[in-house]
């Protein structure tokens, strides 16, 4: 059974971390390669939702990390690269 955070712990769990990083990939895009940026930022959210609920105030709210535009994106299976 999954722990939940409570106003005495400091860190979320490592499910908790896991299943926001998976919604970050999901939302995203579904980009590869960017497994640590979606945990780390999934970290700091989780982190911030819990000093919120204790009654502190966030220093600075986490945001998403987008890839830039003008960065190709990895091909998926159904793509070609030209030859």
């Amino acid at each position: 059974m999954a722990k939940t955070m409570t106003q005495t712990d400091s860190k979320p769990t490592h499910e908790q971390i896991a299943q926001r990083a998976r919604a970050i990939f999901e939302k995203s895009g579904r980009i590869p390669g960017r497994d640590m940026e979606n945990w780390l930022a999934a970290e700091a959210q989780l982190t911030a939702d819990h000093k919120v609920q204790a009654g502190a105030s966030p220093s600075s709210p986490p945001k998403l990390i987008s890839q830039p535009a003008n960065r190709p994106s990895a091909p998926t299976v159904n793509q070609r690269t030209p030859r």
